[in-house]
């Protein structure tokens, strides 16, 4: 089916059931084959462009938590190519029926050429344009505002780094003075021969003999671990790894997940009670290896890593990198903790078994509960000591 063919799903909000037919603007008015939420395939006669219709289309999460999602269908502005246009657009848990709820702290999702404001006074930021005294969006989103300033972040996007992020990339070309470096983001990041530790941590100035021996430092295909140095304004990144925590990596598994799952925390090297070590890139690349002794740490790197790696370590990283992706298809935040839970709840499964849907559903629906029960007790505890502080 051609891409500029809009699909519409029509529902009605007020239907418990929330059954969900599939329009298309085909000319034979059958319903399409492969849609991207759970819906009963009908055919139902075709609708005219003019006409504005009200849907709520049920897309089931992977967790236990259900969302609904009101979208209103209208025809886009002049001058704007957009598969479907939605006056406004509200998230909400299925649970929450009242009209007074609906609305209220909840995330607005938009589409391309949506109306987001018709008020005076507010500001265009990223995602927006202005159009017959409103703000509508440029993208599929979550709208964010910040004061006055309305902007739209896509809810599906490459990394665009903050300086100080903590990255996993891999070199894909060695130039002049500098190494292109793979990191997920629209452009290659920049890692500059003076901005990287020589081997035994020597700092000096590079000479002419370190620029031609630069492929032995590094070589197309090597990961490595690095920090956002500086941000430019063509997108380009410029990365260091001036620390001997970061440089080259050695033996271990790369997985590969959407940027915004991985929470920011104030380290991002974590050593696991399984005996897995993790590198939680910010541009949605995560290292699983072996842990690292300190004098292994101190090398930045250049040290051929040939240590044999017992079975159990092999296993536990396999199965630590299995838990991972388990839990990115099920749009959980990646970070220590949630891991960790992932971890144990996996236990009960072989590790080859947790590649299936159904499994990896119940260890994420396992990890989501325990972590929030976690986290309720932890503030249960602190207003105990706050109220006996008093």
């Amino acid at each position: 089916m051609p891409a500029r063919k809009a699909t519409k799903a029509i529902a009605d909000k007020n239907n418990a059931n929330d059954s969900v037919m599939i329009v298309d603007n085909d000319d034979d008015g059958t319903s399409p084959d492969n849609v991207g939420i759970s819906a009963t395939t009908t055919k139902v006669p075709k609708y005219a462009a003019s006409q504005r219709q009200k849907i709520v289309a049920t897309a089931p999460p992977p967790l236990s938590t259900a969302f609904v999602a009101s979208i209103r269908i209208g025809s886009p502005p002049p001058g704007r190519r957009v598969l479907a246009v939605a006056d406004a657009v509200g998230i909400s848990n299925a649970g929450t029926s009242s009209a007074s709820s609906f609305g209220q702290n909840l995330l607005q999702l938009t589409v391309p050429g949506a109306m987001i404001c018709s008020e005076a006074g507010y500001m265009r930021g990223h995602g927006t344009f202005p159009h017959e005294n409103a703000l509508h969006s440029q993208l599929a989103g979550i709208v964010v505002q910040t004061n006055k300033l309305i902007s739209v972040k896509p809810i599906k996007s490459r990394y665009h780094g903050d300086v100080g992020d903590v990255v996993v990339g891999r070199i894909v070309e060695v130039q002049q003075k500098r190494w292109k470096v793979d990191i997920n983001s629209r452009q290659h990041g920049v890692l500059l021969l003076n901005s990287v530790n020589l081997p035994g941590g020597e700092l000096r100035r590079k000479s002419i003999e370190d620029e031609l021996l630069m492929r032995e430092y590094l070589r197309e295909g090597d990961l490595v671990s690095a920090e956002v140095q500086q941000l430019f304004q063509d997108g380009s990144i410029s990365l260091h790894t001036r620390s001997l925590k970061y440089g080259k990596l050695g033996q271990g598994v790369l997985v590969k997940v959407l940027p915004h799952l991985v929470r920011h925390r104030k380290s991002h090297f974590h050593n696991l009670p399984c005996g897995a070590s993790v590198i939680l890139g910010r541009n949605g690349y995560i290292w699983v290896s072996r842990h690292l002794s300190d004098d292994e740490a101190s090398t930045g790197g250049y040290l051929a890593d040939t240590q044999l790696v017992p079975r159990e370590t092999r296993e536990a990283i396999a199965r630590t990198a299995c838990c991972i992706k388990l839990l990115a298809r099920n749009s959980v935040s990646l970070f220590d903790t949630t891991i960790i839970c992932a971890y144990n709840a996996s236990l009960a499964f072989p590790a080859k078994q947790l590649s299936d849907a159904n499994i990896g559903d119940r260890v994420a629906q396992r990890t989501v509960a325990q972590c929030s029960s976690g986290i309720g007790e932890e503030e249960e505890t602190a207003t105990m000591t706050t109220d006996g502080d008093i």
